[in-house]
């Protein structure tokens, strides 16, 4: 009967600690690193979540923004983990779903307490310049308008011979990315892409846009 008892202790103290331990802290569930590109890249397109259409009165484009529909360490709770992960006509985006990938990081990010960090910091390295890393930058910040599912201004940039398509369209590309004068400024309604991740593209396309 005794062991019986220890047993049915441990047990217990098993489930419990099962069902009170948060998620563990990592890179891909921080606001800057990972979760405002997900956001950025699918939800503040024009008529959505951004500072000029701020559909349901929410603007996705800062910190402050997306804490207004989040409830910190609680996303069940949160609009933005339920908007995210519903079935329904209020799903968002509403064209498409983020990939399981994404919505985990959002998941992580709010049980994590929704805190407005980095957890580490990449090195952009220039000499690397191949269309993997190419089609890595234009996935974190523009396919979410620029996709087969929202091709923004009719813009495709998801696939290898959509990139180099665009890119041999004069000076357009380029001028978007550098934020140059006369060319619509893109990623629209967020900061200019770094000086290191502009050079690669500068790099890319000057040395003939390989497939690699």
């Amino acid at each position: 009967m005794k062991n019986k008892n220890v047993a049915f202790v441990i047990a217990t103290f098993l489930i419990c600690l099962s069902s009170c331990t948060r998620y563990v802290a990592d890179p891909d569930a921080c606001y800057n690193d990972k979760v405002k590109q997900i956001l950025i890249s699918n939800c503040t397109s024009s008529g959505c979540h951004n500072p000029v259409d701020k559909e349901k009165r929410l603007d996705f484009t800062t910190y402050e923004g997306v804490m207004k529909a989040v409830k910190a360490n609680h996303s069940g709770l949160s609009e933005l983990y339920g908007a995210i992960t519903s079935s329904g006509g209020d799903r968002m985006p509403p064209s498409y779903s983020l990939t399981q990938d994404e919505k985990d990081i959002i998941k992580h990010w709010i049980n994590n307490g929704a805190k407005n960090n980095e957890c580490y910091v990449s090195v952009c390295d220039t000499t690397l310049y191949t269309y993997s890393e190419i089609a890595t930058i234009l996935k974190v910040n523009c396919v979410g308008c620029h996709g087969a599912a929202n091709n923004s201004a009719g813009v495709i940039l998801d696939s290898y011979q959509n990139v180099v398509n665009e890119a041999k369209k004069g000076g357009a590309f380029l001028g978007s990315i550098k934020h140059a004068s006369g060319y619509y400024a893109m990623p629209k309604f967020s900061s200019q892409l770094r000086d290191c991740e502009i050079g690669k593209i500068e790099k890319w396309i000057s040395n003939g846009m390989p497939n690699n």
